[in-house]
């Protein structure tokens, strides 16, 4: 599951270590690859419940296992590459920044081009943030967000594309036009989509915040005082409708790590945006300058509008494109939906105020 329990860790381990006596305890040839991928998914296992040095100690058996088979393609193209891309998430989630983007290029090597593995592209995408190579980062989580639209996956393709804008941006400040470009893109094409996959939604919607609190900074820093506070209510409600419903019968299937959390971390929390949200320091600092200098004065209802069918605040949109503009807040009934949202806003704004008194 996505937060499973440490009872079923221990038990997951002990089917899995089970697995692998009985495999190694076969007489004549036995299959490389089976016993790579056991030893992979116990890794995995190990490293959920807090042993990563027991996930090492696997992953290096693993790839000694794929190294031994090189006559099989099916070992060296298929399952080593894995093996390098569990290992090089470890180390990067360790700091070894360095060592993880070695088994990210070699997994790359030997799959070779077109590159199409998104969990080797988003993985060397975070490790090339850390190493300040913002642009770079950028190429691969656009890539692994071009993998996923071509197999229809338009909710994870989003993501990365967040993720791809706020690469960009930690590639300078005279990346920034091209950032609040993307950063439009996501929040245009975000809206409509819907999907059955609950933990999906909250993580496209957690992006989609993201990418309106980004423009808030943006937009602040371009002296546009009202864009940037449209964008920060709307992006802050967002946040909080989630947070709300993740408390009560959605769960927080869709939250990293099952922490929730609502738009008061973006006021309180410097170091989580910096380093779980990955912006670079002077988007944070254009952010603060915001929260500390805005008016407060609530923007035109038309600017409100515009950003709910996905323009820019500013460009013009009618009732029929609001009617149109279904998101994960209007799933079935656009009318009904939007009315309730309507009569929930005294609560949220109270939400929104104490979040900015933080």
């Amino acid at each position: 599951g996505d937060f499973p329990s440490k009872a079923s860790l221990a038990n997951a381990e002990a089917q899995l270590s089970e697995s692998l006596s009985r495999w190694r305890s076969l007489t004549g040839p036995v299959s490389a690859g089976e016993i790579s991928a056991i030893l992979r998914k116990r890794a995995d296992v190990r490293l959920r419940s807090g042993n990563a040095e027991g996930a090492l100690s696997d992953l290096a058996e693993a790839l000694q296992v794929c190294q031994r088979a090189k006559s099989d393609s099916a070992v060296q193209f298929e399952e080593l590459p894995k093996v390098l891309v569990a290992r090089a998430d470890l180390l990067r989630n360790q700091g070894q920044l360095q060592k993880a983007m070695q088994d990210y290029n070699s997994a790359a090597d030997i799959i070779g081009e077109p590159l199409e593995d998104v969990d080797l592209l988003t993985g060397r995408a975070l490790a090339k943030i850390g190493l300040n190579q913002g642009a770079s980062a950028a190429d691969d989580y656009n890539t692994a967000a071009d993998c996923l639209r071509r197999v229809g996956n338009r909710p994870e393709a989003e993501i990365a594309s967040e993720h791809a804008a706020i690469a960009l941006l930690n590639a300078g400040q005279n990346r920034a036009a091209e950032a609040e470009e993307a950063l439009s893109g996501v929040i245009r094409r975000t809206v409509g989509l819907l999907s059955e996959d609950l933990a999906l939604l909250q993580r496209v919607v957690i992006a989609d915040s993201d990418a309106r609190i980004a423009m808030v900074a943006l937009t602040w820093h371009q002296g546009q005082a009202e864009v940037a506070e449209t964008y920060w209510r709307d992006g802050c409600d967002r946040l909080n409708i989630l947070a709300g419903e993740a408390q009560g019968k959605n769960r927080v299937i869709g939250f990293p790590n099952g922490e929730i959390y609502d738009c008061s971390k973006y006021v309180s929390d410097q170091k989580w945006i910096r380093e779980v949200r990955s912006w670079p320091d002077f988007l944070v600092s254009w952010l603060q300058d915001f929260l500390q200098n805005r008016p407060a004065e609530a923007p035109r209802s038309s600017y409100v509008q515009d950003l709910m069918t996905g323009r820019r605040p500013g460009e013009g949109s009618t009732l029929v494109d609001l009617a149109l503009a279904t998101d994960m807040f209007r799933r079935s009934d656009p009318v009904a939906d939007l009315q309730t949202n309507l009569e929930r806003g005294t609560s949220l704004d109270l939400q929104r105020k104490r979040a900015e008194q933080r």
